[in-house]
């Protein structure tokens, strides 16, 4: 994978470019987003897995992805053995995963745009940064009058 665009720099030891920013979106993100503009105002190239791109029907969700135009990354999640800390996320969360573990190798910032607490709790433990759009409150949340 060698994605191209106004954000790359080249890096001191050769031909290998490297880009400032890359940013993965979560299906969750994208359905919980109002506004498109927050992802593109994170400046950087937008990837968005296979996985992810199966999970979107509705139209709304659609459109956000026609609008923010991320590059597609086919991830072959058929050969991961479940770690403790993945057998409670769903092929599409693994993707996610090894998609950033993947471009940690040719970006200096790797942001993944998701509201899964489960996703969000095993990228941080991998030292990959999250953005959350919407977190829902806990269950037991009440208002305070």
């Amino acid at each position: 994978m060698r994605p191209t665009n106004n954000n790359e720099r080249r890096s001191k030891g050769g031909d290998s470019t490297i880009l400032e920013r890359c940013i993965i979106l979560d299906s969750s993100a994208i359905f919980h987003i109002r506004d498109p503009s927050i992802i593109t105002s994170l400046r950087g190239r937008i990837y968005v897995t296979d996985k992810v791109l199966e999970e979107l029907r509705d139209p709304r969700a659609l459109a956000i992805i026609d609008i923010v135009n991320p590059e597609k990354v086919t991830i072959d999640t058929k050969n991961i053995r479940r770690t403790q800390d993945l057998k409670d996320l769903s092929e599409t969360d693994i993707s996610i995963l090894i998609c950033a573990e993947q471009l940690k190798n040719i970006c200096r910032e790797v942001i993944v745009v998701t509201d899964d607490i489960r996703l969000s709790k095993a990228l941080r433990k991998r030292r990959i940064q999250v953005v959350s759009v919407y977190y829902p409150p806990d269950k037991g949340y009440r208002r305070k009058l």
